[in-house]
């Protein structure tokens, strides 16, 4: 039998999934639906060759018994090796291969319980892809709210258009399953993961703790709150996120991409209200962050991407002020960045797109300035 093929829409899906995993600095949870066991083991072997290239082992956990189920998957999770979490191994916990009503008995009774402890995965601080079978998305809403809701992504590949000869999964209907969650999706009002994301932020806020997932889970609900125009409320994460931030990041400075990302949220803020200096100071601090993770970790492609970013925060807010010269030595530090990601990635198109709009608002600029003299 012939391995599947994924349509262009398919590997497009692909590739964000593979962003979200390959990408990330710490937890990120994502789930993954599908019934056709070969497919799963494409892109589990893809995102395994991807692991290998870069000397990462990805964990497999695939039990093969419905009554030892929870106990294979939960024990690794509670006991999870520092090794593997020191180099962010990604972890794939494969909940879609057994049938029958044992198996769905077993199953529904280990997310319930993943949903209960859920600060386990946290912890993990690495990548969790949990795939299950299609269709399964509004059971597992309904068992596991609050693991709905700090996913980072989800795939349903029983969806139309997505495999190659028919775009469904032999056997499956998979219209139940919903919308495909885009990390690029921008509503017109909140969705309800959007606020179930800042409901559970406000829990976490309620703690002491500055564990890197609790920053991450407050980045996510910063972005919630600026993709929503609910700039108080994104100002007022931003300033929790860099206090806990700036505890830590002298004996962990892998914590300072965090103090980073949230710092540009303030920029964002102060620079969307017309306050360009304090834009601009907090722009320069997330530069300045970005350039000694730089020192410390080398050209890395997350290095280089948040680099450049900074640049264009500042860039952006520089030329806003007037100050054209300093903007474009900005502008063109971030596009040469960006032209060595599209070089050495060229299977993500993000890197091309913002290569080439940063070259478009140069010319701008250049146009600008011919005008002034």
């Amino acid at each position: 039998m012939a391995p599947p093929a994924l349509t262009a829409k398919g590997e497009e899906e692909w590739q964000t999934l593979r962003y979200h995993v390959e990408w990330s600095r710490g937890f990120v949870l994502v789930f993954l639906f599908t019934s056709d066991l070969a497919l799963q083991e494409l892109l589990r072997e893809r995102l395994e060759r991807i692991c290998l290239l870069r000397t990462v082992p990805l964990e497999k956990l695939s039990p093969r018994n419905p009554a030892t189920l929870v106990e294979e998957v939960l024990e690794p999770i509670r006991q999870s090796s520092s090794v593997l979490a020191e180099v962010r191994s990604p972890l794939w916990i494969d909940l879609a291969s057994g049938r029958g009503p044992e198996w769905e008995r077993a199953r529904d009774n280990l997310l319930a319980r993943i949903n209960e402890h859920r600060e386990w995965l946290r912890r993990l601080g690495r990548p969790v892809v949990i795939v299950l079978p299609s269709g399964y998305r509004p059971r597992l809403r309904e068992l596991a709210p609050d693991l709905w809701a700090i996913r980072g992504y989800s795939l349903d590949m029983g969806e139309p258009g997505l495999l190659a000869g028919g775009g469904r999964e032999s056997g499956v209907d998979a219209a139940e399953g919903g919308e495909t969650v885009r990390p690029t999706d921008v509503p017109a009002a909140a969705s309800a993961g959007d606020e179930a994301r800042l409901k559970e932020w406000e829990r976490l806020e309620r703690t002491s703790s500055n564990e890197s997932a609790v920053l991450m889970a407050g980045l996510q609900a910063m972005d919630i709150a600026l993709r929503l125009s609910r700039l108080d409320m994104a100002q007022r994460i931003a300033a929790e996120v860099i206090a806990r931030a700036r505890s830590r990041v002298e004996t962990a400075p892998e914590v300072s991409r965090l103090l980073g990302i949230a710092l540009n949220g303030v920029g964002q803020v102060a620079e969307v209200q017309g306050r360009l200096e304090e834009a601009e100071a907090a722009y320069r601090e997330s530069l300045e962050l970005s350039r000694g993770q730089r020192e410390r970790v080398g050209d890395t492609p997350e290095v280089v991407r948040d680099l450049s970013v900074s640049l264009q925060w500042l860039g952006d807010v520089l030329g806003a002020q007037g100050k054209l010269d300093e903007a474009m030595a900005c502008y063109d530090e971030a596009r040469r960045l960006r032209q060595r990601l599209a070089l050495a990635l060229p299977h993500i198109p993000e890197h091309q797109r913002a290569m080439e709009e940063i070259g478009q608002v140069i010319e701008a600029l250049r146009r600008s300035r011919s005008r002034q003299s």
